[in-house]
């Protein structure tokens, strides 16, 4: 529940203060980190909203605090996180999608058993490969190659390399990226998808597990 208040006091050098709630509620404590959306630091008469926590003394403080001006950045950002975990959702489905719709094919016998196991090295390598790049990128040491990148992902590597691409934010914002990396997904899946028709995979030789 949001609640609004006026800072009553607030010394700047030590980042906190006090906020009288509009109800007329016990005053509540209000930390500079609460303050996270906002480029400015209170004045006492500033007017906030914000939620009410306990503190584990049972004391009251303000949590996601912000000036009437920031409710334009705070919807801004609420939507990037729904966008965010929307978007992890898809990544989730769908590589498990694909990983059950693998092992069905080789429960089915229509696929070798080798092939589940190719796109899985593949995207554990292609997985390394972001992460690798990302603390590169990071840290200004030497990066991997764009087509390094997209190659794996063509070969099989796609899957590994989805969740990478959401797990560390890498290469996400890059247009031209971007779509040639879903021009790989869908070759490969196209690849796949004329070779099993054309019983192409049957030639590859099955694995024995003793």
């Amino acid at each position: 529940m949001k609640h609004k208040g006026k800072v009553s006091h607030w010394q700047d050098d030590k980042g906190f203060g006090f906020i009288s709630p509009n109800d007329g509620s016990e005053r509540v404590f209000l930390h500079i980190k609460s303050l996270s959306l906002s480029g400015r630091r209170p004045q006492v008469g500033d007017v906030l909203t914000f939620d009410i926590t306990l503190d584990d003394k049972g004391r009251r403080q303000a949590k996601q605090a912000f000036f009437p001006e920031d409710r334009g950045r705070l919807k801004q950002k609420q939507r990037q996180q729904n966008k965010r975990s929307s978007h992890k959702s898809f990544v989730g489905k769908l590589t498990a999608l694909f990983a059950l719709l693998l092992l069905a094919l080789v429960a089915l016998g229509k696929l070798p058993l080798l092939v589940p196991v190719w796109y899985l090295l593949l995207s554990l390598l292609c997985y390394w490969l972001y992460a690798s790049d990302k603390k590169a990128a990071e840290t200004g040491r030497w990066r991997t190659k764009e087509s390094t990148l997209q190659l794996t992902g063509l070969l099989g590597g796609w899957p590994g390399a989805l969740l990478a691409r959401h797990q560390f934010r890498h290469k996400t914002g890059k247009t031209s990226f971007r779509l040639l990396f879903w021009c790989c997904v869908g070759l490969n899946l196209l690849a796949l998808g004329t070779a099993l028709k054309l019983g192409w995979l049957a030639l590859l030789p099955e694995i024995a597990f003793y």
